[in-house]
């Protein structure tokens, strides 16, 4: 099980998409004001004794918001050996990296390597226009800030956004156990609406230590 293969057991981890889905989806998500999807649906296989599987291809259904061109946005994941249609690759250049994501707008398409600066594409349309450098950050350091100077220090993957994104992450997970069900969400009651099955996974008993000790 160590040092990874933890985390492609079901009752350790919570396969591929839970490891790296918090880290990939931050920028699309934080990019366009996403929330919550209001559906998922896993078109890769399910989970196979007890472990996830390794070729996942989901996809949510997010609200639109002010910056995006519909109501609905469509957000697609993939991992393992499934890879992305061709019309992505070709929306930034053919070619795409190992992990990472691809934002594909009414105007062009911006590629984000995992870990790497961004391109815009088609690259001679955005030739002129700058991609900006952001700040070196620390986690560590930001979490430490936060801690020392108290209220009104927040960190750039603080606890009111991180859970959202964690919880659209694992909503993925969910629907990786029901291969090709859409389970629709209720974000604001954090129900599964359209399956009973799946919120009887949402939560679980933890197990339970007892301490001992001699009078």
């Amino acid at each position: 099980y160590h040092p990874g293969n933890w985390r492609k057991r079901v009752g350790f981890g919570t396969g591929t998409l839970g490891d790296m889905g918090c880290h990939i989806f931050s920028t699309p998500i934080r990019g366009v004001n996403l929330y919550l999807p209001q559906s998922i649906t896993s078109y890769g296989p399910g989970s196979v004794h007890g472990n996830w599987p390794i070729d996942a291809k989901i996809k949510f259904v997010f609200p639109g918001t002010q910056l995006t061109a519909g109501n609905t946005l469509d957000f697609w994941w993939y991992d393992g050996a499934t890879r992305p249609p061709q019309e992505v690759a070709t929306a930034v250049g053919g070619t795409l990296p190992g992990s990472g994501s691809v934002m594909i707008g009414t105007d062009g398409a911006i590629l984000l390597p995992h870990i790497g600066p961004p391109t815009l594409w088609p690259s001679e349309k955005f030739a002129a226009r700058p991609v900006p450098t952001m700040p070196a950050r620390d986690h560590y350091h930001e979490f430490l800030d936060a801690v020392l100077k108290g209220p009104g220090t927040t960190c750039s993957a603080n606890f009111d956004y991180a859970s959202l994104v964690t919880e659209a992450v694992l909503l993925g997970s969910l629907a990786e156990h029901f291969p090709t069900e859409t389970l629709t969400y209720d974000a604001a009651a954090m129900r599964v609406t359209s399956h009973a099955e799946p919120n009887r996974m949402l939560q679980r008993a933890y197990r339970k230590s007892y301490l001992m000790t001699r009078m």
